[in-house]
Formats: structure tokens, sequence, C-alpha cells
């Protein structure tokens, strides 16, 4: 164990593989891609018993029941530090996933959507 511990503090390496790059990671927050950030970001006043009330309930009976695909805030009612949550982001309409149209039918072989060769073992 002293071994590694020796290792490590020789030679002085990070093990943060995916740090970011540098401007972009410091500057602005991890998910600015996807959501619309506030025009001032920063901690807010709100606390567990006001963020709760964003996390999704539904009826028994719904079939939406754990089927939300994508969130219009990343944070969804259960920040773990609840001062940073609705104060960040925006609320976000998010793109929905469109499947592309498969290719009009004929006679070649195909694997999926994709335009096979034929198998010359056989």
């Amino acid at each position: 164990m002293m071994m590694f511990f020796d290792y490590m503090r020789l030679n002085k390496t990070e093990g943060f593989l995916t740090s970011g790059d540098y401007p972009v990671a410091v500057d602005k927050p991890l998910l600015y891609e996807n959501y619309n950030m506030v025009d001032k970001p920063g901690a807010s006043r709100l606390g567990a018993a006001q963020i709760y009330v964003d996390y999704p309930i539904f009826p028994a009976h719904s079939v939406k029941i754990n089927n939300l695909r994508y969130w219009n805030l990343p944070t969804n009612g259960e920040c773990r530090a609840p001062d940073m949550c609705n104060n960040l982001y925006k609320t976000t309409h998010q793109k929905e996933f469109v499947p592309s149209t498969p290719p009009a039918w004929n006679n070649e072989r195909r694997v999926n959507f994709q335009v096979s060769t034929p198998n010359l073992l056989f």
C-alpha cells in the first residue's frame, strides 16, 4: 500500500481524465449546451421544502411513470444541495429524438438500413 502512495506522490499524476477544455470548463456550467442559462447564475435561496414540487408525481394508472426522457430542467426536484436548484438553468424545451426514415425497398440485400454484400462463402 505504501508503494502506491509513494508512486502517486513522486509522479504527481492527476486522476481527472476528462477535465474539459480550459476556458469553457471554468466559465460555463456542465450542461450549458443543452439548457439555457439564467442571466446571473448563482446560489438560490430555495430549500428542500420549496424544490420538491419540481419532482414529477404521476397517478398509479399513468403510463408516464418512470418514463420521462427529456427533462425541461436538469434539477427535477432532487438537488442534493438545494441552494443550487433553479438558479443556474432556465426551463428549456428539449428537442426530441426523431428516428430516420427507412430507405425505399429494392431488390438489394439489406442488414438494417445498410446495403450488404452477398456472402461469398455460401
